[in-house]
């Protein structure tokens, strides 16, 4: 059997939904997407906007902004351009929000920029979900020495890996097995 282009690009470029999906059900608290694409960004909003969640997605590459910049809501989805780490600096001191239900990290460059975006974050999400970590990849080797830091986290089985890790929540029971 051929497996068709588009489903091999969905399992690809798709492999963090269950995870993120499964984070996002159990949370209530406001989502950020630190690089926005074809996969996440379209569910993100899908389901923020419906449930009435607040989403923020930030996107430095312009041309990739410009793309996604149609789904910015008036209430519940804001969309933001320029460097991820400054921006997540504004976002804590301009209000937005103290408190993350759950931070998806899935943007470029990986490796120690991720890393700085994942130390962050780990402090105040629910859960932080980071797209690309296989275990001998740099994504994951840049963030593996902040694992101790967590108190639960789960490597997705299928390829790309997904990282879940949480301070305050256990795994989605769901995503156990996987």
């Amino acid at each position: 059997m051929t497996i068709p282009p588009q489903m091999k690009t969905a399992t690809e470029w798709g492999s963090h939904l269950p995870a993120l999906l499964a984070c996002i059900a159990v949370t209530d608290g406001p989502v950020l997407e630190l690089g926005m694409g074809h996969f996440s960004t379209p569910q993100l909003h899908a389901l923020c906007v419906a449930s009435g969640r607040f989403l923020v997605s930030i996107e430095q590459d312009t041309e990739w902004h410009e793309e996604f910049k149609k789904y910015a809501h008036e209430y519940y989805h804001e969309i933001r351009t320029g460097a991820y780490c400054a921006l997540l600096d504004e976002a804590a001191t301009d209000g937005l929000t103290d408190k993350w239900g759950v931070a998806f990290i899935d943007h470029s460059p990986g490796g120690a920029n991720r890393a700085n975006a994942f130390k962050q974050l780990k402090e105040v999400s629910d859960y932080v979900v980071m797209h690309d970590a296989q275990r001998d990849a740099e994504n994951f080797k840049a963030v593996e020495p902040m694992l101790e830091g967590v108190n639960w986290y789960l490597c997705t089985g299928y390829f790309p890996h997904t990282l879940v890790c949480s301070k305050t929540r256990p795994i989605p029971e769901v995503l156990l097995g996987m």
